[in-house]
């Protein structure tokens, strides 16, 4: 057999000569991408796009420059109308009287070309703003899931960054309130549209419309439709024409002697009367998370019955005074018991006495706020609760710490966060626990001294006391008064934490008593 042996001498030289041949093409090859200005400017962009999505979220910073954009939009619309505004004479003269001059076409037509570049900056801006604001909802829809709150969540880019925190607070306190929760809080206007928020039976879906995307904007709503109850029943007298109403009827119904037609209208007449004159309100809801809570109640009413879908199986429908009618529950005036329970219903809202479900949800929501209800509707929320396997809620008591109380009614209780117990030393060394709360009683309180303080600020609670800029002792006992200034429009926050001690229960947890934004 015929065999070849290379010389490894040359065999070296030749690998030797292809390494360096291939090692000067490289360089060649480098130095040209280093001077290619295009091919650096992508890799300059892939930088920049791995150290974003690398990076951790700043929250503050993101909500920040959404804001900023905010209000420069804000000061060119303005511009925008002013230069409207300004066009309106000129644009009279030179079209319709025929009496302008060359110099006013000359103005209005520069007028007209300035505010099309402040529009068309507008439009930039409008984009940037929503581009971030994906980005920050993103961020939010990311942690609720990952915290396992929710199994779904949509949100429309153009919600606020205050909606979306206080979104996410709302929806993390529910669930760890109550430790269930529908499917999914989904985006689609098309599924509400007369509404702000409706929960779905079916899918088990709670769903939002344009509506839900400024908690500021529906902060107006709500008052212009309890001011436009209270102007109507001011001007129409309706308070005055329905006592005299029920007074008519009731004359009417102590006469034994009258019966038959005349009888029956006073029995609908009277009960009438008493729903106009017990209702007070249009709606519980005083803001939009509430919105939010009163379709949760829904959710509660709906897992109350596993045969959910069949109306008839509708758990305590029959309870809240409802009657089947057309395969649906619904108030009948006509009906003694059901005429009954619409007159307790009312009591609670307008909205409620709309229907036994609104009842249910309208008197879910006003638990929720610390507000009393019917006995009746109350009874029938409770066992929906235990019906629904809600987890079990802690007693509480009046001045808004965490324990019992003597009358051993239900007080509902927020976690807030934790305290370092050694930067507080300052007010008391004994500090029985990290843990703070919140109550609905504390809530309510600052709904009412300081409106929408809480709706909107909030999400910091635990930022707050975890992190005081000033502790200073308050003029009662084992009680903090806190400062904090949010590096987010450069606000300042006052709160008070009533701390607990060896003395209290020792089943009560540090509570926030009060909070406010303070205005410089």
């Amino acid at each position: 057999m015929f065999k070849w042996n290379r010389n490894n001498d040359a065999d070296n030289k030749i690998q030797n000569m292809e390494k360096q041949s291939i090692s000067v093409a490289r360089r060649k090859q480098a130095q040209s991408l280093r001077n290619d200005s295009k091919y650096q400017d992508t890799i300059r962009q892939r930088k920049e796009e791995w150290k974003k999505r690398h990076s951790e979220f700043d929250k503050a910073t993101a909500k920040t420059e959404i804001n900023n954009i905010k209000s420069q939009i804000a000061d060119m619309q303005k511009q925008i109308n002013a230069s409207l505004e300004k066009e309106k004479p000129l644009e009279k003269k030179v079209y319709i009287d025929g009496t302008g001059t060359d110099e006013d076409m000359r103005i209005l037509r520069q007028s007209a070309t300035e505010r099309k570049k402040m529009q068309e900056q507008v439009e930039v801006l409008n984009g940037d703003m929503l581009d971030k604001q994906e980005v920050y909802k993103n961020e939010a829809q990311n942690r609720l899931i990952k915290a396992g709150t929710i199994e779904e969540i949509k949100l429309s880019k153009k919600m606020t960054p205050d909606t979306v925190d206080v979104l996410e607070d709302t929806l993390t306190k529910l669930k760890d309130k109550y430790g269930i929760m529908p499917k999914g809080v989904v985006y689609n206007p098309s599924k509400v549209p007369d509404a702000t928020v409706t929960y779905n039976w079916l899918d088990d879906n709670i769903y939002i419309s344009n509506r839900f995307n400024d908690i500021n904007n529906y902060a107006d709503i709500v008052k212009k439709s309890e001011d436009s109850l209270i102007e109507y029943r001011e001007k129409s007298g309706i308070v005055k024409i329905q006592k005299e109403r029920l007074k008519n009827a009731e004359k009417i119904l102590s006469d034994k002697n009258i019966k038959g037609y005349e009888r029956e209208k006073a029995v609908i007449n009277k009960a009438e009367a008493e729903i106009e004159l017990n209702t007070q309100r249009m709606a519980v809801r005083e803001n939009l998370m509430d919105t939010l809570t009163h379709e949760y109640g829904h959710f509660i009413h709906r897992h109350a019955n596993a045969d959910y879908v069949q109306k008839s199986s509708v758990f305590g429908a029959k309870d809240l005074g409802g009657k089947l009618i057309n395969g649906d529950w619904k108030y009948d005036i006509n009906s003694y018991y059901s005429a009954n329970a619409k007159i307790e219903t009312a009591k609670i809202s307008k909205y409620a006495t709309e229907s036994p479900y609104e009842a249910f949800a309208e008197g879910f929501l006003a638990k929720e706020k610390g507000k009393e209800i019917p006995e009746s509707i109350e009874k029938v929320i409770k066992e929906a609760k235990v019906k629904a396997g809600v987890k079990n809620i802690a007693n509480g008591q009046k001045n808004g710490i965490l324990g019992s109380t003597k009358d051993e009614r239900i007080l509902d209780v927020h976690p807030i966060g934790k305290i370092n117990k050694e930067i507080y030393k300052c007010i008391t060394d004994d500090i029985l626990t990290d843990e703070v709360v919140i109550t609905n009683n504390q809530i309510q309180h600052i709904m009412d001294r300081h409106p929408n303080d809480y709706e909107r600020f909030s999400s910091y609670f635990g930022e707050i006391v975890k992190n005081p800029d000033y502790i200073i002792e308050a003029n009662k006992p084992n009680t903090a008064l806190l400062l904090k200034e949010i590096k987010e429009n450069d606000e300042i926050f006052k709160t008070v934490l009533r701390l607990v001690t060896s003395k209290d229960n020792p089943n009560y947890k540090n509570s926030i008593i009060t909070f406010m934004k303070i205005d410089e």
